[in-house]
């Protein structure tokens, strides 16, 4: 539950076309090889489905839409470059 006005800040793995890429070149500091049947996310590891889970980012907006969450920042971590560990954190709002 969040009131109105209230701020929600999650972090995710992001797919969008320059994480994509990264990952599906092996760059990433962890795989995400295994595509979940639903099309819209990538799995670490099959037989442990939660262990990590790179969602698509339109998939998340459509989430935060439909939930009358504003995403009023995303700081992009740099995990899928192999950079870094760091996720992508969104901050959002109840509208």
């Amino acid at each position: 539950m969040l009131r109105p006005g209230g701020i929600c800040v999650a972090t995710y793995f992001l797919l969008d076309d320059e994480s994509r890429m990264d990952v599906n070149a092996g760059r990433s500091f962890m795989s995400f090889s295994v595509e979940h049947e639903s099309r819209l996310c990538f799995l670490h590891d099959a037989a442990k489905r939660e262990a990590a889970v790179a969602l698509e980012e339109a998939f998340v907006g459509d989430i935060y839409e439909r939930t009358h969450l504003l995403i009023r920042d995303v700081r992009r971590g740099q995990w899928w470059s192999g950079l870094a560990d760091d996720q992508d954190v969104v901050t959002a709002a109840r509208k």
